[in-house]
């Protein structure tokens, strides 16, 4: 009969288990770390047991930017790193949107509340080093998608673009740009739309990359990259916005997926990671654009279903960030890091219980040293760093 039940090595999981030897786990499959042992007969009906519990330090957990109750409620979160590395972050309490800065032991508010019927959807920008929230509001049965740069002390709010609903867009800001890429709904069919909002100008224009939806923006210096997937066939498509503005499409990466993010990469290359469907399960797959030419850059398999995923480029080492199903009551969200041609996890967990109700998407920000994670956890949200 067996006397110990448990592991104290995290690295196992519920895959790991053996009639002779089984790990006490969480939900998602992973280790508690948990071991009881030297059970025996007590006398009677009870039993004797000693508990054991793994070393923590051992997890790599990664470090909460603030206390779990800064952002208890807010419907959006959204995270930027200011060219000074500063964090900043917009949330909102449903109708008042607000800007806040991490000094690396607590937050605190730097700007006047901005008030937004129904606010939703935030993203923050910084464009030459000014803060940008993008927000869209909904009146009168429409949905505007505003900017507001906070100059002189002030909101400036700019209307962009009308009927731009829910979450779905992406913005970067390139240049003397700002680029903000959407999907527009009232068609028979998905329209992607790009737009190009010049601040110093106040000049918005609109172009139509056709049927594409679910699009991931990201910029480096004057040179900004969009991916989406095309209707119906969600075949990938990446596009290099020039600093003229110029579009061009780059060759196909032959990836297909619901779930991807592109992201610049060092000596003007540009990495995609696609969650990609097998007969054994999803794998996140990466790719790396260089030369004219897209080359496999490594992947792994998934232990669920993907939910939503991002991916930053810092020292010339991708990290890719991974919301994926975790059980029929929560979400698990995890970073991985590619490294000598293979993807590794990079610390523990990030969250081990996402709540189903949260929306699904999550953020990488890195300032080079650090890596920083945004992500919603219903009704809340967090922001959290590994070095």
């Amino acid at each position: 009969n067996r006397t110990s039940f448990g592991s104290a090595d995290f690295t196992r999981t519920i895959a790991d288990n053996t009639p002779e030897e089984s790990i006490i786990s969480f939900s998602d499959g992973s280790n508690s770390g948990i071991v009881i042992k030297n059970v025996s007969a007590g006398g009677g009906e009870n039993i004797t047991f000693d508990v054991e519990f793994g070393d923590l330090g051992d997890l790599e957990l990664w470090d909460t930017c603030g206390l779990d109750t800064d952002f208890a409620f807010t419907s959006q979160f959204s995270a930027a790193i200011h060219s000074s590395n500063d964090i900043y972050a917009v949330h909102d309490d449903g109708e008042t949107v607000y800007l806040s800065h991490w000094n690396n032991s607590s937050w605190s508010k730097v700007a006047p509340g901005l008030p937004a019927a129904a606010a939703g959807s935030e993203r923050l920008l910084f464009y030459r080093d000014i803060p940008c929230i993008l927000y869209t509001s909904q009146r009168d049965g429409s949905s505007t998608l505003f900017a507001a740069m906070f100059v002189n002390g002030s909101w400036d709010t700019i209307p962009l673009a009308s009927n731009v609903y829910n979450r779905d867009y992406q913005a970067a800001a390139a240049g003397d740009s700002l680029y903000i890429s959407y999907t527009d709904t009232l068609e028979a069919t998905p329209d992607l739309k790009l737009i190009r909002f010049q601040p110093d100008s106040r000049e918005v224009t609109s172009v139509s990359l056709g049927e594409r939806y679910n699009p991931s923006i990201q910029a480096e210096g004057d040179t900004a990259y969009l991916a989406a997937r095309s209707f119906p066939d969600n075949q990938i498509s990446v596009y290099k916005i020039a600093v003229d503005a110029s579009i061009e499409e780059l060759p196909a990466p032959e990836a297909v997926s619901s779930i991807f993010a592109v992201s610049p990469g060092e000596e003007e290359s540009v990495y995609l990671c696609a969650a990609i469907d097998g007969d054994d399960g999803q794998t996140l797959q990466a790719y790396r654009f260089s030369e004219g030419n897209w080359y496999a850059a490594g992947d792994f398999a998934m232990t669920a279903g993907g939910i939503a995923c991002d991916l930053t480029v810092a020292g010339g080492i991708p990290y890719a960030a991974v919301m994926q199903a975790s059980s029929g009551e929560s979400y698990k969200v995890s970073v991985y890091r590619y490294k000598d041609a293979v993807w590794e996890p990079f610390g523990g967990a990030v969250d081990r219980s996402v709540d189903t109700a949260s929306y699904p998407e999550v953020a990488l920000h890195t300032d080079n040293e650090y890596i920083y994670i945004a992500y919603t956890n219903y009704p809340g949200a967090f922001l959290k760093t590994k070095k």
